[in-house]
């Protein structure tokens, strides 16, 4: 996060905008240990200070789409592409 907040500094005098995401736990065959057992289950919610697995159909490609996509962020896709260049 501190590099994201850094380039955002040096990046700001331009206009461009920058965001950045950092999925949490997200519930996928690779990391069923952590989540299979209700103490495993117990111990990882003590690490995740919102409670709450994600699932892969809401993870960061569902994050993405909504920050590009938003007319909250941003007023077009095209201010995105054209600020970057």
């Amino acid at each position: 996060m501190m590099m994201m907040k850094s380039i955002a500094q040096e990046m700001a005098p331009l206009r461009i905008r920058v965001n950045s995401i950092a999925p949490g736990a997200i519930r996928t065959p690779i990391n069923t240990g952590a989540w299979e057992s209700q103490e495993a289950y117990d111990n990882l919610m003590k690490l995740i200070p919102y409670k709450r697995i994600s699932l892969p159909s809401n993870s960061v490609l569902t994050q993405i789409r909504y920050c590009v996509y938003s007319e909250r962020l941003l007023p077009s896709c095209g201010e995105l592409f054209y600020r970057t260049i």
